[in-house]
């Protein structure tokens, strides 16, 4: 009887080494490559080591500050819903401080809370009304900057008409003789010799 060969356990992290060190042994193709191959990609990777991290990392920042700010506007937005001339007083110099962007202002409606909780007390409504415009500037500074970048990508030639030849109009100018049509050939008259020959056939036999 043939003895059954057991198959020895990996980790998850014994298996992605081994998925790393297969994919490092072949090419960029998918397919075993020379040596003399690996070391050109290789350096070439080496050199452009750093730059996707370093792109992955700013990302990362930004998201993550982005995200605090959405919190903060969030948290301002449920304080100015029940604020009492006092606490909006207090409030005024975090909503100055508060760095806005079109998704936030979209997302949280924060102009609009404060406007209405600034229509209630007129003495802080001379306070309130720079920020409001400060981020209403902003606003339409990014709207008209998206809607220009969507302008300009549809502007852009298709790849077919880019590599279509570009045909300039010409007019064309005839000769005075290639205008006018040439006249229309007549065909001559056929004669009637069969009938000319039976006539005088029958003269002769009436004779």
């Amino acid at each position: 009887m043939p003895l059954k060969k057991c198959k020895r356990w990996e980790s998850e992290a014994t298996r992605r080494r081994r998925a790393a060190l297969a994919k490092y042994r072949q090419g960029l193709n998918g397919k075993w490559e020379s040596n003399a191959k690996k070391a050109i990609a290789r350096k070439v990777k080496q050199k452009s080591l750093r730059t996707g991290p370093m792109l992955a990392q700013c990302k990362a920042v930004q998201d993550a500050y982005d995200a605090q700010n959405l919190a903060k506007a969030q948290k301002l937005v449920e304080a100015l819903k029940e604020a009492n001339q006092a606490t909006l007083e207090e409030l005024v110099p975090q909503l100055e401080s508060l760095k806005v962007t079109g998704m936030l202002l979209r997302r949280t409606l924060i102009p609009k809370v404060l406007r209405e909780s600034a229509s209630k007390f007129p003495s802080i409504k001379s306070k309130v009304t720079p920020i409001i415009q400060r981020w209403r500037a902003i606003f339409v500074e990014e709207k008209q900057t998206l809607s220009k970048d969507k302008k300009e990508a549809s502007s852009r030639p298709k790849i077919s008409e880019k590599h279509k030849p570009q045909i300039p109009d010409v007019e064309l100018v005839l000769p005075e003789v290639m205008r006018t049509p040439p006249p229309r050939l007549q065909k001559p008259q056929k004669k009637q010799k069969r009938i000319t020959l039976f006539m005088k056939k029958q003269g002769e036999v009436s004779v």
